[in-house]
């Protein structure tokens, strides 16, 4: 059976990734790096630099897999073993895809992650953003006619880059907590990691929160998630230079992302001041009939008749 050493919060998500694309059972065993470890250690936790698992990996990093007798090291080297061994429209068809794959690997591991990997820990620069524009110009070229960089279908090799290129997505970190700092509160509780953005504790407030301040925080959180959404695209669309493909496909999809949110905007804005007038309706009401008073109504041919004052009140 495959093990996996390594948690989720590592290189080691490139191969949990690509066994659950081939439906390949394993075994995860979660060593932690050691320098997201602090002083004192706690007891028992396997770690990098534990002796324990440099017998498996002597230099002391994850990824390790160990793989009926095989013992390998290097996500990406593990990935393009998994694909082969298990085959099927992720691996390489012939030699040449198995070439393209390798190349494929090596390019985002040079030209892009020496980039990427400081803009995920320490936020974008201009000279780092500036420096990715090239070698994303060669990727958006390759993608251009199929939308995959080899053999016109999704294989191990998009597994690899992807797994490089979106450390770039943790840019979008710092804006949401601006956000939250600043406007919306209540984002504190939503996270952007691995391409999702997690807003299950802002749905799960009726269990905590009712009536109208829960409305008023769906509210706030419609608001700051459309504001937030809303500066993801805005930054990915300027990162594009001139009518590249991945720019045409960005713009398309932040116009119909657009025209969604502001229809669902309108729509609850509507429901809303429903909402608002039904209220103050039913207070007005309540104004004019006080409980346990009698009133006399005056008729005319037989049939209630409110005065023109009254009906404008209750309007």
């Amino acid at each position: 059976m495959l093990t996996i050493y390594g948690v989720y919060r590592s290189r080691a998500s490139r191969n949990i990734w690509l066994a659950n694309e081939l439906a390949i059972p394993f075994k995860q065993v979660p060593i932690m790096q050691r320098y997201r470890l602090k002083e004192p250690l706690p007891a028992g936790v396997v770690h990098t630099k534990s002796s324990e698992f440099l017998k498996v990996n002597p230099n002391g990093h994850i990824p390790s897999i160990e793989d009926d007798g095989v013992v390998l090291h290097e996500s990406l080297a593990i990935n393009l073993y998994l694909a082969k061994k298990h085959g099927g429209p992720l691996a390489p068809k012939n030699v040449a895809e198995d070439g393209e794959m390798g190349m494929w690997a090596l390019w985002a591991v040079t030209e892009v992650e020496p980039h990427a990997l400081p803009i995920a820990q320490n936020g974008p620069t201009e000279a780092m953003v500036s420096a990715l524009r090239a070698p994303f110009a060669v990727l958006d070229k390759a993608l251009e006619k199929t939308g995959f960089v080899v053999g016109g279908r999704f294989t191990v090799a998009d597994v690899n880059v992807a797994e490089i290129v979106r450390y770039l997505e943790r840019r979008f970190a710092q804006p949401l907590q601006l956000l939250a700092k600043q406007q919306y509160p209540i984002l504190e509780t939503a996270t952007f990691a691995n391409g999702q953005l997690d807003s299950a504790e802002i749905i799960h407030l009726d269990q905590l929160v009712k009536g109208e301040k829960l409305e008023e925080f769906y509210w706030e959180a419609v608001l700051g998630l459309a504001t937030f959404l809303r500066t993801v695209f805005a930054i990915l669309l300027n990162d594009e230079v001139g009518n590249s493909h991945t720019g045409r496909q960005l713009n398309y999809v932040w116009k119909a992302f657009l025209t969604e949110v502001d229809q669902e905007i309108q729509q609850y804005q509507l429901y809303r001041a429903q909402q608002h007038t039904q209220q103050t309706r039913n207070r007005n009401s309540e104004a004019m009939f006080p409980s346990g008073q009698s009133w006399s109504v005056p008729h005319s041919e037989g049939d209630p008749y409110w005065s023109p004052e009254t009906q404008r009140r209750s309007i």
